[in-house]
């Protein structure tokens, strides 16, 4: 409602609502369902609404199944008022949580906290491969701690810290693990790390980076297993070998370049739906903007 003096007021809710509700779960294929609610009320005058708006929005994801797999609730919780947005958010049954404050113009003074304890991210890949669901040996984990602040509208500025204490990624014959605890100190845009790496089955990843007057200096190194394609393609039912990686990430923090390469001297797929697998599958991807194959080729061809 617009009332004569510009004041504008809007109150809505939704009413037995779930996610199959949404095209977007059904066009994907995604078998994820689970209540959700939405409510949002306030009023501000129109063309001050940067400083004017008072508002409180509530989002709430019940407990839900993907296939019989069993999803913890989430919730997203959004207030504004003073010129000030707050956000709070918990994510599967409080694995993980948000808390932002966010100055509206630009200028002000801004948080941000996330916190993950041993996250368990399988629900995100049972949406894009529910055979995972069927697989005793499916596990994963992420722990991770940020806090930082920064001046609204300026971001790239930020001070602070960010730990990531674990990471696991894991299957039969696959297995993606952080090493060690890696701890990155933010001072105003400017930061580095050095030395980290994942290891496990197949795989053996070194990185390193640094943020210097804004200017990215980022290597990725070492060696993939092409298994870790299950995770995310359902259509491929078994994936062998191991590739090669080499990649940067240069240029500034508001126009960054990615160069990679990406050669794999012999790996095996089979898809779901052919018999038939790709054997010897050998092929070098580079990519700077944009990907190019230079060679491929397979004994299926």
């Amino acid at each position: 409602v617009l009332g004569a003096d510009g004041v504008m007021k809007f109150n809505g809710h939704t009413e037995a609502m779930n996610t199959q509700d949404f095209d977007i779960f059904s066009s994907l294929g995604i078998p994820y369902r689970a209540p959700f609610s939405f409510s949002w009320k306030g009023e501000g005058k129109v063309g001050q609404l940067d400083q004017t708006l008072v508002s409180q929005l509530d989002s709430h994801l019940g407990s839900g199944v993907i296939r019989n797999y069993q999803v913890p609730p989430s919730e997203f919780h959004l207030s504004t008022g003073h010129g000030r947005m707050n956000i709070t958010t918990s994510i599967l049954g409080g694995q993980g949580a948000g808390k932002f404050d966010m100055g509206l113009r630009p200028g002000d003074h801004s948080t941000m906290e996330i916190v993950a304890e041993k996250l368990d991210f399988r629900p995100a890949l049972f949406s894009l491969n529910t055979s995972l669901i069927d697989d005793p040996t499916f596990k994963t984990e992420l722990t991770v701690h940020s806090k930082v602040s920064y001046n609204s509208g300026n971001l790239k500025r930020l001070s602070g810290n960010l730990s990531l204490g674990s990471f696991l990624l894991q299957k039969q014959g696959y297995s993606l693990v952080l090493t060690k605890p890696v701890s990155v100190d933010f001072k105003d845009g400017d930061y580095q790390f050095e030395g980290v790496q994942f290891s496990g089955e197949q795989n053996n990843i070194l990185m390193r980076g640094r943020c210097l007057n804004g200017k990215l200096d980022y290597s990725i190194t070492g060696n993939v297993g092409v298994k870790i394609s299950e995770f995310f393609v359902q259509e491929i039912l078994t994936a062998t070998g191991i590739a090669q990686l080499d990649a940067k990430i240069l240029g500034n923090v508001d126009n960054p370049v990615f160069k990679a390469t990406v050669n794999e001297p012999s790996a095996d797929i089979r898809l779901r739906s052919m018999e038939q697998p790709f054997e010897a599958l050998r092929f070098r991807a580079e990519w700077e903007d944009r990907c190019e194959i230079y060679h491929y080729n397979s004994l299926y061809l």
